[in-house]
């Protein structure tokens, strides 16, 4: 049941092999699509579409499932809750915009005293006869909320819109398991939880729904009076087992007005947590309260993984320094592949979606970023410039399907290259030279979620003139990076990108590396003296850059990453 998804070059996460030492304590990649932890790359409600959800549960036992949409630049929290799945149950959900004339209370924490708050981002909502329990009760539907980027430790320097909402991802993290043992079949035995979120005939017109949703909710309540105080808040691990996995969920990006739908599989991680336990910890479940952070892909049991190669042989991670690290090594790729097309005859359309879930617990330091990852959340220019964490990645390069690929120039070991060639990448990665190397084009992946338009600007004398937003998936300006195929003349193939090494620019002055800041002593008060000015420039020169591998036995290159294709025709 896969679909077409990203591609990588070299390693494939697999899991459930029989004879792999210690593969139950590994975290990996199930190919059946089942496990504890599921990735789903993208929603969207821009453009006119809605992104319609779904978790499954295929175990015979209930399950406590945490759920968690992040928006795309920083995958920053905007919704979360813990939802409570019975036996073979599925729970389905939609995002779509806002309705104009929407009110919902306290979607500005510095308004709390207004009844009347417009919220601007998306909206969640439940069908009515959706009866599976979640705490809180959504009641039907529940704005995303912008506090943690806008509010939390005075934002995070990204953008402060509702609006950054619009896109993002999302996961759904088992927590545990609803049982209390087995019986003496062997059969699992609902725990007082287990039987509260099981369905049946109940209540006064012996509707088919949970027993007890609100005995649920009442696990959670805290208060003052002790006698008040639920039961999981004195100990979440009441009635909850560790994760026994066996989810599986899908989503589906609907555009009614184009009369569209693109679906995707989520990515499902097994052998994430065996313990319901946090690693290294006495006594931190993983059942956790509902609208924190917790539990997150970095409250696994474990810091080891496992992959296979495309050649059969497995990899493993040895102990690494943290359960996120394990997340990361399974999402490794150090290549992205896929076929585009933007063919006339049929109005063709292709976009690709790059997300890189584990990307947040990397780069929000203080300092430097963390391997695999090189670059911090910060501003780029605190006066002019919104926070981004951009990663050089490379085009190599274009192919249409005929094999035909572009015939590059040969170009001087400064990057000087003897003829024109046109621009394929914009926006170009701030630095690179018009007359960059066209066999390795450098660019950047700046967000958490990144969509790919391919295609001709709007206007043809001016590659630089972009549409305002993606056809498809409606990514703004701002956020989206464009690969014209057709300046090379291809209107359908596949392309590659290069996600472990590339060429970072150097300035070069008069033969040598340029040196504005020293390189010319020190002056009297012993602040260095710049050995060149702006004008000293003579050309560029391109060094060789990989990021550092993840792992300690057998260590991946490249960046982790799921993601996938869409592509739109019209007759």
């Amino acid at each position: 049941m896969n679909r077409k998804n990203l591609t990588a070059a070299v390693l494939a996460g697999l899991a459930g092999v029989v004879g792999i030492a210690g593969s139950a304590q590994a975290v990996n990649i199930n190919p059946d699509g089942t496990g504890q932890v599921l990735l789903y790359p993208y929603y969207t409600t821009n453009g006119g579409n809605l992104t319609l959800l779904s978790v499954v549960n295929t175990s015979d036992n209930a399950k406590a499932v945490k759920v968690r949409f992040m928006e795309s630049e920083n995958s920053q929290e905007v919704l979360d809750f813990n939802l409570y799945m019975s036996a073979y149950d599925v729970w389905t959900a939609a995002i779509s915009a806002m309705p104009a004339d929407a009110e919902y209370d306290d979607c500005d924490p510095d308004l709390k005293d207004s009844t009347d708050i417009i919220c601007e981002g998306p909206l969640l909502t439940v069908a009515a006869d959706e009866t599976t329990c979640t705490v809180p009760m959504l009641n039907g539907a529940q704005p995303f909320l912008p506090f943690q980027y806008q509010y939390g430790t005075a934002g995070d320097g990204g953008s402060q819109s509702q609006a950054r909402m619009n896109e993002g991802h999302f996961e759904m993290i088992e927590m545990g398991a609803l049982t209390k043992g087995t019986d003496a079949s062997g059969n699992p035995i609902d725990s007082w939880a287990g039987v509260a979120a099981t369905h049946g005939e109940f209540g006064t017109g012996k509707a088919w729904q949970p027993k007890d949703c609100e005995k649920l909710v009442d696990a959670w309540v805290d208060s003052d009076d002790a006698a008040k105080v639920g039961d999981w808040i004195k100990q979440p691990t009441c009635g909850v087992e560790a994760p026994s996995g066996g989810l599986f969920g899908g989503a589906a990006i609907v555009n009614p007005m184009q009369g569209s739908m693109h679906t995707y599989d989520a990515i499902a991680l097994n052998g994430w947590n065996n313990t319901g336990f946090e690693q290294g910890t006495v006594g931190a479940s993983i059942h956790a309260v509902p609208g924190t952070v917790l539990p997150n892909l970095d409250s696994g049991s474990t810091s080891e993984a496992i992959v296979f190669s495309e050649e059969g042989e497995v990899y493993e991670s040895g102990m690494m320094d943290s359960a996120v690290d394990a997340v990361s090594y399974v999402l490794m790729h150090d290549t992205l592949m896929n076929e585009y097309t933007t063919e006339t005859g049929v109005a063709a359309e292709t976009e690709w979606v790059v997300t890189f879930p584990t990307k947040r617990f990397y780069v929000n330091g203080e300092t430097k970023a963390e391997d695999p990852f090189t670059v911090t959340w910060d501003e780029r220019d605190k006066n002019a410039t919104l926070a981004t964490a951009c990663e050089v990645v490379e085009l190599r390069t274009l192919w249409n399907r005929e094999e035909q690929t572009e015939q590059p120039p040969t170009c001087d070991d400064l990057g000087n290259c003897p003829e024109d060639y046109p621009p394929v990448v914009s926006p170009p990665r701030p630095g690179t030279p018009d007359d960059v190397d066209p066999a390795r084009i450098p660019f950047e992946l700046c967000y958490e979620t990144n969509v790919i338009r391919f295609g001709a600007a709007t206007d043809d004398s001016d590659a630089d003139i972009l549409p305002s937003a993606t056809e498809i998936l409606g990514t703004p300006k701002r956020l989206y990076t464009n690969i014209d195929n057709e300046a090379l003349g291809f209107h359908y193939g596949w392309a590659r990108l290069d996600m472990d090494d590339y060429q970072e620019a150097v300035a070069v002055c008069d033969g040598e590396d340029c040196n504005f800041t020293s390189g010319g002593g020190t002056d009297a008060s012993g602040n260095p003296i710049p050995k060149h000015d702006a004008d000293d420039q003579t050309g560029w020169r391109y060094i060789d850059q990989s990021r550092n591998p993840l792992g300690s036995d057998d260590a991946l290159n490249g960046l982790p990453f799921v993601g996938f294709a869409v592509s739109r025709f019209s007759n």
